[in-house]
């Protein structure tokens, strides 16, 4: 992972984790810790991966059930000035409910230090969701 999963782009930092791979944190409505609580040696170096990186992206490919749970892993991504990225697909009712109130979507959710940033344009295109954030 520390090499495949990570890149430059202008000067900022990317680190990818994968759909359920965000499950290396075990989340709780509110906070979140390493699961592999008996494995300091893979928490290091997860810790050490994650906190050499700016933007975390989680590209997931359905929707989580613990709507709670998945949001304090990405929360905890989002730690020290960090943004997380993470999205997935969108069913008809999603989309619906996502054109009613885009800053509430739970299919794209974006975090930066620990707090929901809200997207500045929202556009649908056929029957995706695009969506732009502005980052520091």
């Amino acid at each position: 992972m520390e090499r495949h999963r990570q890149f430059v782009v202008d000067g900022i930092k990317f680190l990818i984790i994968q759909c359920g791979e965000n499950n290396i944190l075990k989340g709780s409505t509110g906070s979140a810790e390493f699961r592999l609580q008996k494995r300091p040696d893979l928490k290091c170096r997860f810790f050490k991966l994650l906190n050499n990186v700016d933007v975390v992206l989680n590209p997931v490919h359905s929707r989580w059930g613990r709507f709670g749970n998945f949001l304090s892993r990405i929360r905890k991504f989002s730690e020290n000035k960090r943004y997380c990225f993470s999205c997935t697909q969108l069913s008809n009712n999603q989309l619906s409910n996502a054109r009613k109130d885009p800053g509430h979507n739970t299919t794209h959710v974006v975090m930066h230090s620990k707090k929901r940033i809200i997207p500045v344009y929202t556009n649908e295109v056929e029957n995706y969701l695009l969506q732009t954030y502005e980052i520091e």
